[in-house]
């Protein structure tokens, strides 16, 4: 709730614009979100199942990704957020619709209108997007947020969060919006998006990262070689 300056049009973008098209919920997240924000760098953290069993194999991590390209994690992930919208509306009648079904009406309207200036298959890239592409990235950023990390279950960020610097063509798909510098989020959450990279700039200059160079990752590969400490020993191989 920090991109526009009042509450109302911060709900209408990010449901409408953001949520809603991937059959999510900024409230919902928002209150979750919090939670893991509270305990962080302890085993209350919600979120913890993303990220705890790193380090991997390589073959664990190749599994993994086999899962999101091949359409099955984003296939799950699709059931089980119109499952949970089916049951929310059976326990809660009466209430407002659910985020899920708003999302589908949504994502009618995105193909509807797409199909009337005669484009409608480009609908099938945002599913192929949603279903394929997304959940291997979303792995990936999750890794690089917390996998990994020197000390999960310590609650100075500087050891259970890290920041990561991406290569140029590393940040349109896996890091826009900044989201790369998650450290930073974490110290002050309410900082907009945009304000993190000179909020990164001013912690380094006052020394706040002096001897955590841990939580710094310079790229993705970096991410993932700490995260898989056998593709980390096969670059030194080769």
């Amino acid at each position: 709730k920090t991109l526009f300056r009042t509450d109302t049009l911060n709900r209408i973008v990010g449901q409408l614009l953001c949520a809603y098209p991937v059959l999510g919920d900024c409230d919902a997240y928002g209150s979750s979100h919090r939670i893991h924000h509270r305990t962080a760098g302890t085993p209350d953290d919600p979120d913890l199942p993303n990220y705890q069993s790193y380090p991997v194999t390589k073959v664990s991590f190749l599994r993994k990704l086999k899962r999101d390209l091949s359409g099955q994690t984003g296939i799950k992930l699709l059931a089980a957020t119109l499952l949970a919208g089916r049951r929310n509306m059976m326990l809660r009648e009466g209430e407002q619709t659910h985020a899920a079904l708003q999302g589908l009406a949504v994502n009618a309207l995105l193909c509807l209108v797409l199909t009337s200036f005669g484009v409608g298959e480009l609908y099938l890239l945002w599913v192929i997007a949603y279903v394929f592409v997304y959940p291997a990235f979303a792995r990936i950023r999750q890794v690089a947020e917390h996998g990994a990390v020197p000390n999960l279950f310590h609650t100075d960020p500087r050891l259970n969060t890290r920041t990561t610097l991406p290569r140029w063509y590393e940040r349109p798909f896996i890091s826009p919006n900044f989201v790369n510098y998650h450290l930073e989020h974490h110290l002050l959450a309410s900082v907009p998006c945009y304000r993190l990279p000179g909020l990164h700039r001013q912690l380094k200059a006052r020394g706040f990262y002096n001897g955590h160079q841990a939580a710094i990752a310079r790229g993705y590969w970096d991410v993932i070689t700490r995260a898989v400490p056998e593709l980390a020993q096969a670059t030194v191989n080769t």
